[in-house]
């Protein structure tokens, strides 16, 4: 920005002492200067974006996450000798963790930038899920979004910064999608991207009334993740997927429940309360029949790892495409995408 404002007072000075052609001509090494650096602007976007959709052979060279350090636990069960309620120190900037009565929170704690996610975030959040796992006196996990949304989908910036954003939000779907506890949802405001498709992986979803839900996939020239090509035509019918996944359409929280996305509307001022309570009412269940019902209800995962898969790879593939490409330029220059037949 700098540079461009030197150049631009530079044009003016010369004004009067060079000829028109030549101001002509500084302001068309200008335009070009401009071009090339929002081209390479989109190159970069595409390139961080492509490793969302890493290789297959790529993922050997992911290390599972671990659990939540056994210092982590020491320090939650300091004060009164017990567990209960007691904060989780914070593994990632953005990311809140509280246990509480067998249930272990996760809070998306960066209300400043919409709850957008990064790559320590995404960590964070598979660590705990896999500490959830890994314990047998945990029930359920509750996730919640700080301020006035739930999540507003990756932070691109983040993703920008190199490879390390995609693998860490795959890790996070392949935790989501094949984690064995309940999950329940409190969710208010925007709901974008994996905002909403990490929701077709929870069991519960509370949504305040202002909640929106978002899936713009394919107005950004790419295709779904999480498995929500198979999961949203089967929980919401296909019409209605559609409308979300072609079109790009959101949902209201009125038309979510309508639809199935959602459990029940809750007012926003007892959102968190009212989940809280339904996750402290999975815990009193008896947790095998809980559990074994729940396996029924899911079926075989195996179709949903598979679909998974092959998003991951179609994301790659159309990342590269000239409609995402085009995409992209419209989103930084802020005009309407013109994609060619």
């Amino acid at each position: 920005m700098q540079e461009e404002e030197q150049d631009d007072a530079g044009v003016r000075s010369g004004a009067g002492h060079s000829s028109g052609a030549s101001a002509r001509g500084q302001q068309r090494c200008k335009r070009h200067r401009t071009d090339q650096q929002q081209q390479e602007r989109v190159q970069n976007l595409a390139q961080a974006l492509h490793w969302v959709a890493f290789r297959q052979d790529d993922r050997k060279r992911i290390d599972a996450p671990a659990p939540i350090s056994q210092q982590s636990r020491r320090t939650r069960e300091r004060g009164n000798g017990r567990r209960n309620s007691k904060e989780i120190p914070v593994v990632s900037e953005g990311i809140g963790i509280l246990e509480n009565q067998g249930i272990i929170e996760i809070h998306i704690d960066r209300p400043d930038k919409k709850n957008a996610l990064t790559a320590d975030m995404y960590r964070a959040m598979t660590a705990a899920l896999a500490d959830a796992a890994a314990r047998t006196e945990i029930g359920a996990v509750l996730f919640a979004g700080k301020g006035d949304a739930f999540c507003a989908g990756n932070d691109l910036k983040d993703f920008m910064a190199g490879p390390q954003g995609g693998e860490a939000a795959f890790a996070f779907i392949r935790a989501i999608a094949n984690f064995e506890k309940p999950i329940v949802a409190a969710v208010q405001g925007l709901a974008v991207g994996v905002g909403t498709t990490m929701l077709f992986h929870c069991d519960l979803v509370y949504a305040a009334p202002d909640a929106r839900f978002v899936m713009p996939f394919v107005n950004l020239g790419i295709v779904p993740e999480a498995g929500s090509s198979l999961l949203a035509p089967a929980a919401l019918g296909y019409a209605k997927a559609a409308a979300m996944l072609l079109l790009g359409e959101p949902l209201d929280a009125q038309a979510a429940d309508q639809a199935g996305l959602v459990t029940a509307i809750v007012p926003g001022d007892v959102l968190l309360d009212h989940a809280r309570r339904k996750a402290a009412m999975l815990m009193a269940k008896p947790p095998q029949a809980l559990a074994a019902t729940r396996r029924l209800m899911k079926g075989d995962l195996t179709a949903l790892n598979q679909r998974i898969e092959e998003e991951a790879r179609l994301f790659r593939e159309t990342l590269q495409s000239a409609e995402a490409q085009e995409a992209f330029a419209a989103f930084f220059e802020k005009r309407v995408p013109v994609f060619r037949r």
